[in-house]
């Protein structure tokens, strides 16, 4: 594996990065916080939970000397900021396609399904509204297959949030402006089921197909464009950071998201981006603590650079935010006095690589030794014999832990074993009911002063800028939902609470 520095590692960051596209700016400029909106950027950072933004502070704070863009825009007070309930219709527990189609379509729904009822009632979603009432023009961007959950409820109704494929030919008739992120998968005929050419119908439509990094960042502005860059989700950033060919190949989020503005920005009536950090949810189900941290680190970068063309322009409103917390990663007190916390963190500087590659390397039937050199070799720690020993059972499915749900895997186990080094811990490897924070700067922020709003309510949020008044079908019961799922369901009843829905 190559060897880089630190600098280059970290790269520019998204203030050179915005250079190289944009005037400079000062962080401080003002912006309305009253008007109506020319565009919309809506970031989300998937599965982040509280603890995520501060940990990557804390690192960047303590191993580079400098503050998280994150913590910049709370300190310098333009911001509006709320917490926001993340429940579905089926559960206190969201998943993310159910997240994104409250945010899409004003209504909550099952897990598993976007912008409709379990009984088959489609819910539009609102990028059809606003390109037929509005005529913006609308993208989506992101590190996960570009057909996933959160880019969907954006954009279709659909039963499933599995059938990817489906929901690739749903953007083609829609007509999303603006399509980058991964799933090449779900386009090429060579492994689509029904051998349609997804990328030649798109290009028949009028997009502009690139497929790597260099041919992305040629693109010259015009707003048609399909951007495929791995076979399905974007690699990991940590990953990404360390192995030239990925850096030379797949473009970081913050090249995707100003590419995409750059298409979109001369659209006559003005344009509505979501631009979504997908691999952080995937960090923390894996409880990674490179893995989540370079991936939120990306997505910091990536704001850092929208922040800064909207300050620029004083028309965009943006909107940062996560559809669920996931596994609650923290960085714990460790040592005397809990001294040893800081080293834990400088000791993540030294990640090369996710667990998911780490993992892969020792197989499914690793030896304690094979765990021990691998984690050497990716991450620079040196696990000892009960360590590696705890990896090593939970990959050949003979862990102590095989019967806890939350702590049977691998990744899992390895997150144990790493805790006594990073002395970072984690509440399991699923996502989590908490309220998220929701933080909004530029003209029409104040939709969202509210200091408390359901997930739901931001559909209405976003309409209400630009005019408009629609309504979907009326919110299911919980009864309704109930029986159209059916008794394999009823377990349900129990963890359904009328409050959330009241």
């Amino acid at each position: 594996m190559a060897k880089f520095s630190r600098r280059e590692v970290f790269g520019v960051g998204a203030a050179g990065l915005a250079s190289l596209y944009l005037p400079s700016v000062a962080l401080g400029s003002s912006q309305g916080s009253r008007g109506r909106p020319r565009n919309v950027i809506f970031c989300v950072s998937d599965g982040m939970s509280a603890g995520v933004p501060s940990m990557l502070d804390q690192f960047l704070s303590t191993v580079h000397g400098r503050p998280s863009f994150w913590r910049r825009l709370l300190q310098d007070g333009r911001s509006v900021q709320t917490v926001q309930e993340t429940c579905s219709l089926s559960s206190l527990v969201t998943d993310s396609s159910a997240a994104s189609s409250a945010w899409g379509s004003g209504r909550r729904i099952v897990n598993g399904q976007v912008n409709c009822f379990p009984d088959g009632t489609r819910l539009i979603p609102l990028y059809e509204v606003l390109k037929d009432r509005a005529k913006l023009a609308t993208g989506l961007v992101t590190t996960a297959t570009i057909t996933h959950a959160t880019p969907a409820g954006f954009a279709v109704s659909h039963p499933t949030r599995d059938e990817e494929a489906q929901i690739a030919e749903k953007y083609l008739s829609l007509g999303v402006d603006v399509l980058l992120g991964g799933g090449d998968r779900f386009f090429n005929s060579s492994s689509r089921a029904d051998k349609r050419n997804l990328y030649a119908e798109f290009a028949r439509a009028g997009y502009r197909v690139v497929r790597d990094r260099a041919s992305m960042l040629a693109l010259r502005p015009g707003r048609k464009v399909l951007g495929i860059f791995s076979s399905s989700h974007v690699p990991y950033e940590v990953d990404r950071r360390n192995r030239k060919e990925l850096r030379d190949t797949v473009p970081s989020l913050a090249e995707m998201a100003l590419k995409a503005i750059g298409m979109l920005q001369d659209s006559p009536n003005g344009f509505v981006l979501q631009v979504e950090a997908a691999r952080v949810d995937h960090a923390a189900h894996s409880n990674d603590p490179a893995g989540i941290l370079y991936d939120q680190l990306a997505f910091d970068e990536a704001l850092e650079a929208i922040v800064g063309w909207a300050d620029q322009r004083g028309d965009t409103l943006v909107v940062v935010t996560t559809d669920h917390g996931n596994s609650n990663p923290g960085l714990m007190g460790a040592g005397d006095e809990y001294f040893d916390s800081m080293a834990g963190l400088e000791k993540l500087a030294e990640a090369k690589a996710s667990f998911t590659t780490l993992l892969a390397q020792v197989g499914t039937q690793p030896t304690p030794e094979s765990v021990r050199e691998a984690v050497r070799e990716h991450l620079g720690i040196g696990l000892n014999a009960e360590e590696a020993e705890l990896v090593s059972k939970a990959a050949r499915r003979a862990s102590d832990l095989q019967k806890v749900d939350l702590y049977s895997g691998a990744s899992s186990a390895l997150a144990m074993a790493l805790g006594n080094h990073y002395h970072i811990g984690w509440s399991g490897p699923s996502h989590s009911s908490d309220w998220v924070p929701l933080l909004a700067l530029g003209p029409g922020s104040r939709q969202f002063a509210r200091g408390w709003m359901k997930n739901s309510s931001v559909f209405d949020a976003l309409l209400e800028l630009y005019g408009i008044r629609f309504q979907n079908p009326p919110q299911m019961s919980r009864e309704e939902m109930l029986r159209h799922l059916g008794k394999r369901k009823e377990a349900l009843r129990r963890a359904v609470r009328e409050h959330w829905l009241a």
